[in-house]
């Protein structure tokens, strides 16, 4: 667990630290400190009040287990910044591995920018949702504009075909009437003829 621990102090921080140096606790002279995560600080944080030594094989799996994952080594500036001046720079080529603070910094940087994007997506889309909505109600307003004038055209249309229904009605009732007309006028004029005749005769004599 020690080798472990004295490891990913190494890989984190580039900071040798022997094996048999490596504390829970770290000094005031330590170089590193520890880091717990918010979420497992019930987990771990009796752990580091205590040795490595006061532990039990079951503390040793958990901080085997935990190293770089749930807990990581730190630089003491973090918590003690009179102690920078004292620390080496260490290039990223000397480290294997990224601690897990820098990783959650980095998905909280792209988590961020995410958002920002998404938000400039929401905007877009909102405008043209919007801009839709106009053409949508110009082209609703066109087509009953269209509608209205169609139903106008048709009831006018309608309102012409009975006018003529009704004159044709009409004209047939006076051709009956002419018809009925020259018929009486065929039946009257021979008998006028005759009286004719009769009004000659009786002048003549």
């Amino acid at each position: 667990c020690r080798k472990r621990l004295s490891k990913h102090i190494y890989n984190t921080l580039g900071i040798n630290v022997k094996p048999s140096k490596v504390r829970l606790s770290p000094t005031p002279n330590d170089l590193y400190a520890w880091k717990i995560l918010p979420e497992k600080r019930r987990t771990f944080s009796e752990i580091f009040t205590k040795n490595l030594s006061q532990h039990s094989i079951n503390a040793y799996k958990a901080l085997c287990e935990g190293v770089g994952i749930s807990f990581e080594a730190v630089y003491a500036s973090t918590y003690n910044t009179s102690k920078l001046d004292r620390l080496t720079p260490i290039s990223p080529s000397s480290r294997h591995d990224v601690s897990f603070s820098a990783k959650i910094d980095h998905l909280q940087s792209v988590n961020v920018k995410l958002q920002e994007e998404v938000e400039v997506w929401k905007e877009k889309a909102n405008t043209e949702s919007h801009r839709a909505k106009l053409a949508e109600e110009q082209h609703c307003g066109v087509r009953e504009g269209l509608e209205e004038q169609l139903r106008k055209m048709y009831e006018g249309n309608k309102q012409l075909q009975e006018q003529v229904e009704r004159f044709a009605a009409s004209t047939e009732h006076l051709k009956n009437m002419l018809a009925r007309c020259f018929e009486g006028l065929g039946t009257a004029l021979p008998v006028l003829e005759e009286m004719k005749k009769g009004v000659s005769s009786v002048v003549v004599s």
